[in-house]
């Protein structure tokens, strides 16, 4: 929903769109769940479950408390590390064929937002779109960096020949691992990987809610007071649960 008079960068008052060109009716998840797609086909319960998470633009983690923060969005360019610091050896061996005849560059970076590629119309504010052949999902960042296990970088794999577990996509541009540009490359990706990891993640051990998540649930009182999150264990579900609750009110309050 958008605010009366609210625009987009374009200018054009009708953010909107065409009738079903948003939310689940243009999901092409959709397509994905019936059973065509590798036999994944879901329950009633299940489809209507990703139907309300769609329709109601829900947060993927499924809880406010693990959106990122502005600690976590300044290691936002962690994955990015290894092209700045290695700049040299991308020019030295993939510019050659990167970024000339038609192969997209290492990495892609898409136009800045709004990203309207593939549409004849304006795009609505923080709306994203899904286009056919799409460089960016085989070449960007985050497709090429791999920052859980940056030895399986497809920024790796794809150079390096096959006979020592490389892909061979980019003939044989690293005969093995002793490559020294290869080395460069992985000690930068670790780096990349120790610096996003400096703050632990969603799910993985050490995590703490987000510190806005806490300040708001505090002021709420759902959540104590003196409560130190480094210190204390916050369960996120248990303390939405809580706060959802604590809006229901009682019977014949109203």
């Amino acid at each position: 929903m958008f605010r009366s008079g609210d625009r987009n960068t374009t200018g054009d008052r009708n953010t909107t769109g065409p009738p079903r060109t948003i939310g689940t009716s243009a999901s092409r998840l959709r397509a994905k769940i019936d059973g065509s797609h590798h036999g994944a086909k879901l329950s009633e319960q299940e489809w209507r479950t990703v139907w309300l998470w769609i329709e109601s633009g829900a947060t993927h983690v499924g809880t406010y408390a693990a959106l990122r923060n502005e600690a976590e969005m300044r290691l936002g360019g962690a994955a990015s590390l290894v092209f700045r610091e290695q700049k040299e050896v991308f020019a030295r061996r993939c510019a050659r064929c990167h970024g000339r005849g038609g192969v997209p560059a290492v990495p892609y970076n898409a136009p800045e937002w709004p990203d309207t590629r593939g549409l004849k119309r304006p795009l609505a504010r923080h709306e994203r779109r899904v286009i056919d052949s799409d460089p960016l999902a085989r070449f960007g960042v985050n497709a090429i960096v791999n920052m859980t296990r940056p030895e399986l970088s497809p920024l790796l794999l794809g150079p390096l020949s096959k006979s020592t577990g490389g892909w061979g996509s980019c003939g044989e541009a690293f005969a093995d691992k002793d490559d020294a540009d290869y080395q460069r490359l992985l000690q930068s990706l670790k780096k990349g990987k120790q610096l996003r990891d400096s703050i632990p993640r969603y799910t993985v051990p050490g995590w703490n809610p987000n510190p806005q998540y806490v300040r708001e649930m505090k002021r709420f009182g759902i959540l104590p007071a003196g409560l130190d999150p480094a210190r204390d264990k916050v369960d996120p579900f248990a303390t939405d649960r809580a706060y959802w609750r604590s809006l229901w009110g009682e019977a014949g309050a109203l």
